[in-house]
């Protein structure tokens, strides 16, 4: 009861965050930021979600500027251009979202426990049929999947890690969704492929839930379900109560946009279309709540994004119960984007600070269903150096113990990451 409990007052805040929505309205004071056109690269030891992110969103915006040279504006008033125009950037984003699941999700989790990847492959997402390009024709659904194989570096994998193993997907989709909104909050508009985009990687793990059925064997969901059933009892945790927890991803504001811009570039040619946001003078603030999969349990997740003037920050609150028992696990971390600049030097910081069970990733003659809860942090810090007016070089440094985090690797000790990035000012995008 306290779970559901849980989940009532979360609803309860998003829905009055959406009443509030639909009563604001953007203010002469409220000037969101030019927007550059940035184009970032960043690498790591393990290719993790984040530095991927970086990368895929990226890529994104290279098919933007190659489109946008590419297709005339006069081209675009015909509705039969663009609808394959449309579908054609669908399916872009289909892979971009698969390669962010694949590589970085599932590669990511074998590489940072030392086993070796040894390919991925490409599905069809409905019963591996042709016919399920089609959705990717008139609605931005997933219509295309895939698998990652790898041999584990020892024998028998520790449970823990098979969850963590399991779930690596659409964590990493997760960052993906997170990172491209963090990215432009600020500027408080997105264009509709890059809405897209957000949706595809939002709804990573709805789609999985939704497409799951007890008779389906070898899909995220089922075999998580079954790891979980290994390592807490049986029916602690099943396909139904997933079901009813994913429910929460339908309140979110955002996921309409996402669909609503899809449409309305279609039939109406708006390209752009506005982030929903609660809006202060210079301030703006949007919440976004969801569910995640943890090696303990079902995670609640509320994503805060706040902008102030040039600066952003995104809070994230976690909160979950251990299946079959009156235990919780809980957390808050924080990232920063542009949030001091000296001359040519940016800084930014990220911090984590998670109460949650220990894992076992060595011992695999062990579970730690009922192990003892202990602290997981990390700290560290982002660097950025504006060389030119058009150049920069980037690189971070952080430094977690063992425990939990999305997109993160479990074990203990120091994340490097560098990067570097070319970006030029374009015009501010117009009110539509």
């Amino acid at each position: 009861m306290k779970k559901y409990l849980l989940v009532a007052i979360l609803l309860a805040i998003n829905s009055f965050l959406v009443t509030t929505y639909a009563i604001t309205e953007h203010t002469a004071s409220d000037k969101p930021e030019t927007k550059p056109q940035t184009y970032a690269f960043a690498i790591d030891r393990y290719y993790s979600p984040y530095s991927s992110a970086t990368c895929i969103i990226t890529t994104r915006s290279l098919f933007n500027t190659l489109g946008d040279h590419l297709i005339q504006s006069s081209w675009e008033n015909s509705f039969w251009l663009r609808w394959p125009y449309l579908a054609t950037n669908n399916l872009v984003n289909d892979l971009l979202m698969l390669i962010q699941h694949e590589m970085n999700g599932h590669g990511f989790r074998a590489r940072s426990a030392g086993n070796e990847v040894t390919g991925y492959s490409l599905s069809f997402l409905i019963n591996n049929h042709p016919a399920s390009l089609l959705v990717a024709l008139v609605a931005p659904m997933n219509s295309l999947g895939g698998a990652t194989s790898f041999q584990p570096s020892t024998n028998k994998p520790s449970l823990d890690y098979e969850l963590l193993s399991c779930i690596a997907g659409n964590e990493a989709n997760a960052v993906l969704a997170n990172e491209l909104i963090l990215q432009n909050f600020k500027y408080r508009k997105l264009d509709y492929r890059d809405y897209n985009l957000f949706f595809k990687s939002f709804t990573n793990l709805l789609g999985y839930v939704i497409l799951t059925s007890p008779t389906r064997q070898g899909d995220d969901i089922a075999v998580y379900l079954d790891y979980m059933s290994h390592k807490y009892g049986s029916n602690t945790l099943t396909l139904k109560e997933l079901e009813y927890s994913a429910w929460i991803f339908f309140l979110n504001p955002m996921l309409y946009t996402s669909i609503w811009s899809f449409y309305v570039y279609a039939f109406k040619n708006q390209p752009t279309t506005s982030i929903l946001a609660l809006s202060f003078g210079r301030c703006a603030y949007m919440p976004i709540i969801r569910i995640g999969l943890t090696p303990f349990g079902i995670g609640y997740y509320i994503d805060n994004y706040l902008a102030y003037s040039h600066s952003t920050l995104l809070v994230t609150l976690q909160l979950g119960k251990i299946p079959g028992q009156q235990r919780y696990f809980s957390g808050i971390s924080s990232k920063t984007v542009d949030l001091y600049t000296y001359k040519k030097y940016t800084l930014d910081l990220k911090a984590g600070l998670f109460y949650q069970p220990e894992l076992i990733l060595d011992d695999t003659s062990s579970t730690s269903a009922n192990a003892p809860s202990h602290w997981v942090y990390m700290l560290g810090i982002q660097n950025r150096l504006q060389l030119t007016d058009y150049f920069s070089l980037s690189g971070s440094v952080a430094y977690k113990n063992a425990g939990f985090m999305e997109g993160i690797v479990a074990q203990k000790g120091w994340m490097w990451e560098a990067g570097l990035a070319v970006s030029f000012l374009v015009a501010a995008i117009e009110e539509q």
